[in-house]
């Protein structure tokens, strides 16, 4: 999080920044390929199931191994 990072219409905007790995891609390729397919969004185009519901198994599988 760089806090303060710009200044946009004369406010001061924090950026975040999130990256995947490589080694990470081909597992959470699925997950993003099933957050963003029509079906997870309801007619108002509300998302069903969040991402980070579809992640969370991933994400912790990995911060076990460290």
């Amino acid at each position: 999080m760089f806090r303060q990072a710009t200044i946009f219409r004369g406010r001061n905007r924090d950026t975040a920044w999130f990256a995947i790995m490589d080694r990470d891609w081909e597992e959470l390729r699925s997950c993003y390929e099933r957050w963003l397919a029509p079906d997870n969004f309801d007619a108002d185009g509300v998302q069903r199931e969040s991402l980070s519901t579809l992640t969370a198994p991933l994400v912790r599988r990995r911060f076990a191994s460290w």
